[in-house]
């Protein structure tokens, strides 16, 4: 028994160790930090879909497009106030040009979107977001509960073989463009960050300098230029964003906007 002890306290310990060690974080390396930059910025895109503008529709655009077909006006009309019988949702369109008159291309259905931001976010964190982006959502305020209409709707019609994905009209007015809201999509300055606990070898929480319009800041506080010059009325923050490992990649657990 006296032998057994010794023995089982050492075993303990190295158990011990390798836990301490499997959880420790990695060093923010060059590699690393490179990893991580790509995914904030590729989230931008997500971001704007999502939190944002959102996709460009027919409503969106001054001029119908050539793809704006009676097929798609009838999905348009099917999504209706029932009261008003004002259209609610407009087509998302294929392609549209940019004030530069570039072409751009658009996602333009629910699995198009989801496999794109599945490469920036977690499938958790994912879930959640395009549930609420295709269903609605409700949030408490002041006690109160209220319901937050679906930013897309998407019809399928498997018959003919088509898929028609819409967009809410009126996103600002429903307190929807969170990105707008907050002056636009935070700036990160990424020579800021830092690694802090408590993370581990699995998850990152990274913390990094970032600005954002404050509406409650005018241009003659001195935290406008804590860091560096920016536009009146932003001010830098602190940013923590959040991060998971799984299946041999880093991906967002949080959004970045």
């Amino acid at each position: 028994m006296k032998k057994i002890l010794p023995a089982l306290l050492a075993l303990l310990i190295l158990l011990g160790s390798l836990t301490g060690c499997a959880s420790k974080p990695p060093e923010l390396t060059e590699e690393l930090r490179a990893t991580l930059e790509g995914l904030i910025e590729a989230s931008f895109e997500i971001n704007d879909i999502l939190f944002g503008d959102g996709l460009v529709t027919t409503f969106d655009q001054s001029g119908l497009p050539a793809d704006y077909t009676d097929e798609i006006k009838r999905y348009e009309n099917y999504y209706s106030d029932e009261e008003t019988a004002e259209i609610l949702y407009s087509p998302v369109v294929s392609t549209y040009r940019d004030e530069n008159g570039k072409a751009v291309s658009q996602y333009v259905s629910y699995e198009q979107i989801k496999e794109a931001a599945s490469k920036v976010y977690t499938d958790d964190y994912l879930s959640k977001v395009m549930r609420a982006a295709f269903e609605g959502d409700v949030v408490l305020v002041g006690g109160k509960s209220y319901k937050i209409r679906a930013r897309y709707r998407e019809d399928k019609n498997e018959e003919e073989g088509t898929c028609i994905l819409t967009k809410y009209k009126y996103i600002d007015g429903a307190g929807m463009n969170f990105i707008k809201d907050r002056g636009g999509q935070t700036k990160y300055d990424y020579s800021t960050m830092k690694i802090v606990a408590p993370s581990s070898s699995t998850t990152l929480i990274v913390e990094i300098q970032g600005y954002y319009q404050d509406f409650a800041l005018d241009s003659s506080s001195p935290d406008v230029d804590k860091w560096e010059s920016v536009p009146a009325g932003y001010s830098w923050h602190t940013v923590k964003l959040y991060f998971t490992y799984s299946a041999g990649q880093w991906k967002l657990e949080a959004p970045t906007y």
